[in-house]
């Protein structure tokens, strides 16, 4: 990122630093008193004309609107837009809250900084060493802090879908934030969705094309990203597939750009990619707020991040659309059951015997929370009430899908995002399930229409054409064969047979976590190093175990992801103590 320009503008009030993203159609716009800039990747809906570098077409939209709120009303794709003059600071973020936004106040109570990045926030604002004990616990159990807060104390997230508008009266600043959008939930079931998606998806692919000659798709051997596909154009697009080492899963996305008719191309990881970006490139990139998993990494490393004008993702499609963060009790609610299982269920409830419960797995999303117990006491209850709290702010919005949508909305805290950011960060990437057309469509979606993906499945079949034909690599079945009979093993080699109940159907299609956690030769010498950082001092009294001890080996029983997360926080601390 380092080849990128950087602005600064200096103000009487202060001072505006940017820099640019990898789209050079996004060149901020400038003159004698104003800075027009975004982070991110955003287009104006049915925008056909590439004569005009984005910034300064958005400059004269802004000032044309008689409001903000319709300006948005105009823009799609995944961002966070800024005007500023000599009198104002204006920001204007996406509708599902993609791009975070932040504002950093000193330990005094002064705003000193707002900004995309809170790692430099804390530098400015004097907090670089100043933790939320409670956003750090979140952060080890559930992989993600609750809106607004920040790993720092005095850096909070501004709305998402909202405008901010900061004034200046005698050198202080005057916040005012407007709220435009906001997910709320519809009160009675919607008829005809599978083709109103079909048509949404459509009408996507034909906007985002329209504003790339040369698209890149990431192409797994799974389904949403072959619907990605499915709606671009073949003469634009050339698939690309992450590879460490070629396996069924790569057959199967090679299989799918054969049979869409598209040029198709690896993006080769080196054998050591896992370990550099756990220990090293992903924290430098996202700072303490997430996890560092960045996946397309290896687009930058193998050269092809400027080959593409674009290059969209398959990813939110299980976000948006499909069950992926309801609870298990609503998953149990609408799962088919026999004659026999529903007569337990009635026989059950009218001797008054509770029903079976299944937990779901600590790795999981919806089992996360399992993990609580071993935060320390104080931070426990704290952790719970600040989720609480923001689950019945969402549930005013959206009573009966509140406990999906406090996961994911604003989108920016989403536990899982971390490869979205990354990519937004390395290069011209978007996701098209982040479309307007798509998030209006989602926002409709009821419990039982996300249930099993049962309305997003049925419009990708519809949608797939040939693509319908080639197997799912998770699962070795056609899409929509759901038929158990249809599960047969693949083969991976001539004697390797492959379990396909496996993610990806290989066992070297990504890495083993534990193992890395456990083994790895860097992995042990930094542990080595941690357990003497004063690092733990901070951490100590958020969980309720030796943190040194911790520090000393893989824990078995808080699971890969809780063990990477306390590995990385301490690194983070141990970094900023010695800088």
């Amino acid at each position: 990122m380092a080849h990128r320009e950087i602005h600064c503008v200096e103000y009487e009030w202060g001072q505006v630093i940017l820099q640019e993203t990898a789209d050079a159609q996004y060149t901020p716009y400038k003159d004698d008193g104003s800075l027009v800039g975004c982070v991110g990747r955003p287009r104006f809906l049915g925008g056909r004309q590439r004569d005009k570098v984005f910034c300064s077409r958005l400059n004269d939209q802004w000032l044309g609107h008689s409001s903000q709120n319709s300006l948005l009303d105009s823009l799609t794709g995944m961002f966070a837009l800024l005007r500023v003059t000599h009198a104002q600071i204006s920001i204007i973020r996406d509708h599902m809250g993609t791009q975070p936004v932040y504002s950093a106040y000193t330990a005094a109570g002064d705003l000193v900084g707002i900004g995309t990045d809170v790692e430099t926030l804390a530098l400015i604002a004097g907090r670089d060493m100043d933790f939320d004990a409670i956003s750090l616990g979140e952060l080890l159990v559930h992989n993600s802090i609750t809106f607004p807060f920040s790993s720092r104390q005095g850096i909070h997230e501004f709305e998402p879908g909202a405008c901010v508008n900061i004034s200046f009266h005698k050198g202080q600043p005057n916040i005012e934030e407007q709220v435009y959008w906001t997910p709320k939930e519809l009160a009675t079931p919607q008829i005809g969705l599978v083709d109103e998606l079909v048509d949404r998806m459509r009408e996507t692919g034909s906007d985002i094309a329209a504003s790339a000659d040369a698209i890149g798709v990431t192409l797994s051997g799974g389904l949403d990203s072959r619907a990605v596909l499915s709606v671009l154009p073949k003469d634009q697009v050339t698939a690309i597939t992450y590879v460490t080492h070629e396996n069924y899963e790569t057959d199967v996305a090679q299989d799918v750009a054969r049979a869409y008719g598209c040029n198709h191309i690896f993006a080769r990881r080196s054998e050591d990619y896992f370990q550099r970006l756990l220990l090293s490139s992903g924290p430098e990139l996202l700072g303490t707020e997430r996890r560092a998993m960045i996946h397309g990494l290896c687009i930058p490393e193998s050269g092809l991040d400027d080959q593409f004008d674009v290059i969209l993702g398959g990813q939110l499609s299980d976000t948006y659309l499909k069950d992926h963060y309801m609870p298990k009790w609503q998953r149990e609610f609408f799962r088919p059951k026999g004659t026999k299982e529903s007569l337990g269920v009635v026989l059950r409830r009218l001797l008054n015997i509770p029903q079976p419960i299944h937990l779901p797995g600590i790795g999981s999303n919806l089992g996360r929370y399992r993990l609580e117990k071993y935060l320390s006491p104080e931070i426990r209850q704290q952790v719970r009430s600040r989720r609480a709290k923001r689950l019945e702010t969402v549930r005013e919005l959206r009573p009966q899908t509140a406990e999906e949508w406090v996961k994911f909305w604003p989108t920016s805290r989403q536990d899982d995002l971390a490869h979205i950011m990354g990519n937004s960060k390395l290069f011209s990437f978007e996701t098209l399930f982040s479309h307007r057309y798509i998030i209006d469509f989602a926002t409709k979606l009821l419990p039982e229409d996300r249930y099993a993906g049962s309305i997003a499945s049925q419009a990708f079949s519809i949608l797939y054409g040939k693509l319908g034909d080639v197997q799912d690599a998770n699962t070795g079945r056609r899409p929509g064969d759901t038929a158990l009979s249809g599960a047969k093993p693949v083969k991976n080699g001539p004697d390797k047979s492959i379990d396909t109940k496996r993610w990806n159907n290989v066992s070297d299609s990504w890495f083993d976590m534990v193992a890395l956690q456990k083994f790895a030769p860097q992995w042990q010498s930094q542990r080595e190093r941690l357990v003497q950082s004063s690092a733990m001092e901070i951490l100590d009294p958020i969980i309720d175990r030796s943190a040194p001890q911790l520090m000393q080996a893989y824990a078995e029983d808080l699971g890969p992801t809780f063990n990477q997360m306390f590995f990385q926080l301490a690194m983070a601390i141990d970094d900023k103590q010695h800088k």
